[in-house]
């Protein structure tokens, strides 16, 4: 089944890391999926109800969320600062998160996180499954990804560590599950 994938990545540096997971992922995906990876966290102003008020949404804001509303799922990768979520991915969700209609509602979204640590940034993925509750998205459970050692484990951008794409592989599997019952609920309904 062809499947529209949206991707942001928690990482605005060049090499990141998370940002080869989501190739890996698009590389392990079914081959009729089509991947949109998003753009434009870097030019996002913090959020502040007064720009929203006095300016309306940035463009980027609007090209975020037309875009999510139009994806059968959302892959996010996202690195671990602190112990919790990217400020340029918090600040992004915030944005989204207060436009009509917003994208987040009955998504499917897959988490994903990848680190030099051993822990694989998995405390990134905690926080924002809570951020994902109170914007009623469909996070996907298990397996959860989180590459530990990541630089051990990606050459040349590419993921060459077979356990960790046998995972992924598996994740991305219960993915396609999770936007299959989505779409035929959302079916069901109309």
């Amino acid at each position: 089944m062809t499947y529209s994938i949206a991707t942001l990545c928690g990482s605005l540096r060049r090499g990141s890391v998370n940002a080869q997971l989501l190739r890996a992922a698009e590389d392990t995906a079914p081959a009729d999926w089509r991947f949109e990876h998003l753009s434009g966290l870097e030019d996002l102003p913090h959020y502040s109800q007064d720009i929203e008020e006095q300016d309306g949404f940035p463009g980027p804001v609007e090209h975020l969320a037309k875009a999510l509303r139009s994806a059968d799922g959302l892959i996010i990768a996202s690195p671990e600062y602190n112990y919790g979520v990217t400020g340029v991915l918090k600040n992004a969700i915030d944005w989204l998160s207060r436009v009509d209609d917003q994208p987040f509602e009955g998504l499917p979204v897959s988490l994903m996180s990848a680190s030099p640590s051993p822990m694989g940034g998995i405390r990134a993925q905690y926080p924002l499954r809570q951020i994902f509750v109170a914007l009623q998205a469909d996070v996907m459970q298990r397996p959860e990804v989180a590459v530990a050692f990541a630089y051990e484990r990606f050459e040349e951008n590419r993921l060459v560590h077979e356990p960790t794409r046998d995972v992924l592989r598996k994740h991305l599997n219960a993915f396609e599950a999770l936007i299959t019952r989505r779409s035929a609920h959302r079916a069901k309904a109309a």
